[in-house]
């Protein structure tokens, strides 16, 4: 298993489909992050509906590209909506989870037995559903099957095992987002993970790192370490919970742990918000990434290079006021606004630029 997914085959979005809501006439488009810099938790950053609003009149391309998940990309889209205020429209083609880019392997895995991870066992199934896999089953369910698989967290609604996990391997594992009960999750998913061929009852993966390797792959979403929301501080996000699994999967096993990563920085992401933004117009010289998160927003798009170009806002992870030291932006800027106004004046400097050539 590779650890980046670099040959991702990602779908186009229909340019049909888009162009019922974008007729874009520009030739440069913005790809947004969500919290800090569009929203924090559940209030709109200042300037961020002005600015949607602003593209939608003008035909300017755009993505939203979040490291949130664990629900679809059509609830995400209206969440926003509601929050920024009547007038903003953000089509649900427009948005790509950390996630959105696994609806890929539905090709290899769609009829395969898989496990799925994350906070809300019944949006987990959806999601899994729309991408095309037909076998899910949540942690939770798994837990509501053996209940001493995890004794410290009660079951009160058992589910009835009849036998096919005797028989049915699981073929991968799905971490979508972060689950609620990181203890349980970590113990079941290494259940799965240390299993003969996916097979569950006994653990052939374990030792001084002598022993048998991996057997399953494990597709793991948003890479985000921390995140900013309401609070005033910085929370851990799945890309923590992941750490954690990794951790704990080479001191258990002696082994490193294989792993498909996706969301940003991952290449994969970036890639399938390139096809968002060429679907609405023929010909887009330039995208902009803006984000508040060096690690991830701004170190991505550095890493796309070609036409990417990334800005950091100080609304969010990064105080600021100097450019970050790893992961420098190609520009930094206060606000969403600010981006905006910068953006119109560095694509029309780079026009006039190619008129004098």
């Amino acid at each position: 298993m590779n650890v980046l997914l670099r040959t991702l085959t990602v779908v186009r979005c229909s340019r049909t489909t888009l162009s019922t809501h974008i007729r874009s006439s520009s030739t440069f488009g913005i790809v947004f992050d969500v919290d800090g810099v569009l929203l924090r938790g559940k209030a709109s950053l200042p300037g961020a509906r002005d600015v949607l609003l602003e593209l939608q009149a003008t035909n300017i391309p755009f993505a939203i590209m979040t490291n949130g998940g664990g629900y679809t990309e059509d609830k995400k889209a209206r969440q926003m909506e509601q929050i920024l205020g009547n007038g903003v429209s953000i089509p649900t083609e427009l948005m790509c989870m950390s996630h959105t880019p696994m609806r890929e392997l539905a090709a290899k895995h769609g009829d395969e037995l898989v496990l799925a991870v994350g906070k809300d066992c019944a949006e987990l199934r959806n999601v899994m559903a729309n991408y095309g896999f037909k076998h899910v089953v949540t942690v939770d369910q798994l837990h509501r099957h053996f209940p001493t698989m995890y004794p410290d967290v009660k079951v009160t609604d058992l589910l009835v095992h009849d036998g096919r996990f005797d028989s049915q391997p699981f073929a991968a594992v799905f971490v979508l987002i972060d689950p609620i009960y990181w203890g349980r999750e970590l113990q079941i998913v290494m259940d799965v993970l240390c299993s003969p061929n996916g097979l569950l009852g006994r653990r052939t993966v374990e030792g001084d790192g002598n022993g048998d390797r991996q057997h399953i792959p494990l597709y793991s979403a948003c890479s985000d370490f921390q995140y900013v929301g309401e609070f005033h501080l910085p929370r851990y996000g799945a890309g923590a919970f992941h750490a954690v699994l990794e951790n704990l999967f080479t001191h258990t096993t002696g082994h490193t742990l294989e792993k498909t990563l996706f969301g940003k920085p991952q290449r994969t992401s970036f890639e399938f918000a390139e096809t968002l933004i060429d679907a609405q117009h023929e010909d887009v010289e330039r995208i902009y990434m803006v984000g508040d998160n060096p690690k991830t927003d701004i170190h991505g798009a550095n890493e796309a290079g070609g036409r990417w170009k990334s800005l950091l806002t100080l609304t969010g992870m990064h105080n600021g006021p100097s450019n970050h030291d790893e992961h420098p932006a190609y520009k930094v800027v206060e606000d969403v606004a600010q981006a905006l106004a910068f953006i119109k004046q560095d694509f029309a400097k780079l026009q006039a630029e190619k008129s004098t050539k």
